[in-house]
């Protein structure tokens, strides 16, 4: 039961780290958004889609190498078996 309990701690850990971090940099970045937004700068599937693409590689990067460290730190197996 450790080893199920450790994943699921490991997961839900990396989930909430970029859920909460991606609410509060929309949260900073309304006021910006919505000012270019009302100049018409460009329309919401623009700068969603330009959002998703910059922060994917980060989003990415960052639990990758969290799960590399907390898996030889809690000395998981590097074996399928």
């Amino acid at each position: 039961m450790g080893l199920a309990g450790s994943i699921f701690y490991i997961l839900v850990n990396m989930t909430f780290v970029n859920v909460m971090s991606t609410i509060l940099i929309f949260q900073d970045e309304r006021p910006v958004f919505l000012r270019e937004f009302s100049n018409q700068m460009y329309g919401v599937p623009a700068y969603y889609l330009a959002k998703v693409i910059v922060e994917t590689p980060v989003m990415a990067l960052r639990p990758l190498v969290n799960a590399i460290i907390v898996y030889f730190g809690i000395g998981l197996t590097v074996t399928a078996s």
